[in-house]
């Protein structure tokens, strides 16, 4: 599941529900309970997916801890810091067909910069304004690339359903490195020194890709109890 934040594009939710309407009359699918008792994308993100990944980091973290405080294979971790293992996408809240002209359409922040980690995790407080950009330019952006979605049978004008798609830093990646200050392996300042590197960047970023051939394969630190 790569869409972890509202609203959830590809996904039935409460932002966008998959009707019957989208079946003929006489679709066997209409009876079958996955159907009929089908959950929104929400319940898959917090109930399943969020914790089945905070599980993972800490269980794969705490088997590689020794009882001297030492990290085997840190640079394991370090890769999910500087480099782009994998993405999330996400969407502005506005769906592309609603958006007319004089449409102020707010933008993803993690899109720009990874604002998870920079400003909900280490708590950074920047003087940033909300960034949004004018409807008349994204449906011109539309009509000179002629984005559109559907088949030879199927067909309207916008990026997703939800516009403006764009990738962002995993959640996967921002947990662990939540994790990794809380156990006291990192601090704030050392993380926040590394994500500054090419932050306009937030993913994908070969400045920082260039970093990780200095992390060592084992490190010691002072265990937090």
């Amino acid at each position: 599941m790569k869409e972890l934040k509202l609203p959830w594009v590809h996904w039935h939710s409460m932002t966008a529900s998959i009707n019957d309407d989208v079946l003929s009359p006489d679709d066997e699918l209409r009876q079958d309970n996955l159907w009929i008792n089908k959950s929104g994308g929400q319940d898959f993100e917090i109930q399943i997916v969020k914790p089945a990944i905070v599980k993972w980091n800490k269980s794969r973290l705490d088997n590689l801890i020794d009882s001297d405080g030492s990290l085997n294979r840190c640079n394991e971790f370090f890769r999910q810091i500087v480099t782009t293992t994998t993405i999330n996408i996400v969407t502005t809240k506005e769906e592309s067909k609603s958006i007319v002209n004089d449409s102020r359409v707010r933008i993803p922040e993690t899109f720009f910069f990874n604002k998870d980690v920079l400003l909900d995790v280490i708590e950074l407080e920047p003087s940033i304004s909300p960034i949004h950009f004018k409807g008349e330019h994204y449906l011109e952006s539309l009509n000179d690339f002629n984005f559109h979605i559907g088949d030879s049978s199927f067909e309207f004008k916008g990026d997703t359903h939800f516009a403006f798609l764009v990738p962002e830093p995993s959640f996967e990646d921002v947990n662990l490195i939540s994790i990794l200050i809380q156990k006291g392996i990192v601090s704030r300042k050392f993380i926040a020194s590394l994500l500054m590197i090419d932050f306009i960047n937030p993913i994908y970023s070969t400045k920082r890709n260039d970093l990780f051939k200095y992390f060592p394969e084992k490190i010691r630190y002072m265990v937090i109890q």
